[in-house]
């Protein structure tokens, strides 16, 4: 038995094949006079390829719907217990797609692998963006609905400041202190247009290795999703649908 995620999101139908490619990044230098070397670096990034089959009327049988999340998979990786054994429509599933593909921090990737008798095999667990996906209707599926997505390991990076000091004939380097967050945060912010989460959050937070885009998005979820389907959205998805004049509430933070 397959377990498919996206974040917290279970798809209903695991691929009938999951493609893992691992590049070599090596690099072949010619030597005067020595002939050819390889240079050995770190391989590429990780890339998953396969195709999601996502249910439109059919219900299945070997899938699987819940909305279930064992979130200590060290303890328990295999999800026991079904909450909602509702069929979700395909538009659910193409709407988290859509929200995961936009999303610039990454997302966990996870594959949770049993044998018949229930026992864990090995995992596959990984932060990754997606690269491209394409949605397929075939007279073949019938009415469902199938989803090519490519996945690539995602690795976080960024800059750090460094000031150079002298002393005497010798030179220290310190890095620079990151910023702190801003102390006088407002209580509310009225969406302008042109506003996205990952605008208002560089706008009232510092660049951290918290998710505040995801923050915000949360402490003004029903308000958010209400303003958006009566603006004629089925949903935010996630967030990426903000209308003009909503009144979202800015979340304090400890320093």
């Amino acid at each position: 038995m397959y377990y498919f995620y996206f974040g917290k999101v279970l798809f209903p139908i695991a691929p009938e094949k999951i493609e893992t490619k691992i590049s070599g990044n090596n690099q072949t230098i010619t030597l005067i006079n020595e002939g050819e070397i390889n240079q050995i670096k770190s391989p590429k990034l990780t890339e998953f390829s396969f195709d999601l089959l996502l249910p439109q009327i059919t219900k299945y049988p070997f899938a699987t719907y819940n909305n279930y999340y064992e979130k200590k998979v060290s303890q328990s990786p295999i999800p026991l217990t079904f909450f909602n054994h509702n069929m979700m429509p395909a538009s659910y599933y193409l709407e988290q797609i859509e929200a995961f593909k936009n999303d610039t921090n990454g997302f966990n990737f996870k594959v949770i692998r049993t044998a018949p008798s229930g026992k864990a095999l090995f995992d596959t667990t990984m932060k990754v963006t997606i690269e491209d996906y394409t949605i397929k209707e075939e007279a073949d599926n019938g009415f469902d609905i199938v989803v090519s997505v490519t996945l690539k390991k995602y690795v976080k990076y960024g800059t750090i400041k460094v000031t150079v000091k002298k002393n005497g004939s010798a030179k220290t380097v310190s890095k620079k202190k990151a910023r702190k967050l801003n102390k006088d945060l407002p209580t509310t912010h009225k969406v302008k247009k042109g506003d996205t989460l990952q605008i208002i959050k560089k706008k009232y937070y510092t660049l951290g290795t918290k998710t505040y885009r995801q923050m915000i998005y949360t402490k003004n979820k029903n308000v958010i999703e209400k303003a958006a389907k009566k603006a004629g959205y089925k949903a935010s998805a996630n967030g990426k649908h903000l209308v003009h004049g909503t009144k979202l509430t800015i979340p304090k933070i400890k320093e």
